[in-house]
């Protein structure tokens, strides 16, 4: 029957061992290393080994616990946890706010996929550890990684300014077929316009004259 595992206490030392997995020497390096990491950047790392989460699973009792222990310092949020769970055969590192950009998500799942898992597998719980913690704080002194570089490319440059000719183009052939358009019309004018207009001034001019010679034949009248 699979019962829940209580969250235990913050651990008093970096490294808590309740499985009993990794030996002495081991766990008194490990300890000391991680001791001296702390005094040289601030940053805290420790280490939890367990049997098994129970029922809950292996993300919920991990955040859980990280968050109760708050393990770092105060305002700066710079903790890790590596958590190993012996008889599930599952790890898991937690990371503070603080070395989000350095620790990521990537980097963390890469440590806990190819160092840490293969060598539980192969039952060498002391090189989990070692291995684990080496390359975790070695993630933390690389620092976050340098923003990518946008990268040059022949073949990019050359079709923006294919690109740019193109659209020159075009605009220059809108321009000409804007102007073709307002020429045809002024032509269009022109032909048909001027003929109108000069008919309509002549039959006003006759229509006047028409007038004036009604208007003299009344008077003689």
């Amino acid at each position: 029957m699979i019962v829940s595992v209580p969250i235990p206490p913050p651990p008093a030392y970096f490294i808590t061992d309740t499985a009993h997995v990794i030996s002495a020497a081991t766990q008194q390096n490990v300890e000391a290393e991680l001791e001296a990491f702390e005094r040289k950047t601030t940053d805290q790392v420790v280490v939890w080994i367990g049997d098994s989460t129970g029922d809950t699973p292996l993300e919920t009792w991990t955040v859980d616990a990280a968050q109760k222990w708050r393990v770092g310092q105060r305002g700066k949020d710079n903790g890790v946890v590596l958590f190993l769970f012996m008889k599930d055969r599952r790890v898991r590192i937690e990371v503070g706010y603080g070395l989000e950009d350095t620790l990521t998500d990537a980097t963390s799942a890469e440590i806990e996929r190819d160092t840490i898992e293969p060598a539980m597998r192969g039952g060498h719980p002391d090189d989990a550890v070692t291995g684990g913690v080496a390359a975790i704080l070695h993630a933390i002194d690389a620092g976050p990684p340098p923003p990518a570089k946008p990268s040059f490319s022949v073949f990019g440059a050359i079709g923006a300014v294919l690109m740019f000719f193109l659209r020159a183009i075009n605009a220059v052939i809108n321009f000409f077929l804007h102007l073709l358009v307002f020429s045809t019309s002024l032509i269009f004018l022109t032909i048909i316009a001027v003929p109108l207009l000069t008919f309509a001034l002549g039959v006003i001019v006759v229509s006047y004259d028409d007038i004036r010679k009604l208007l003299k034949i009344g008077k003689k009248r």
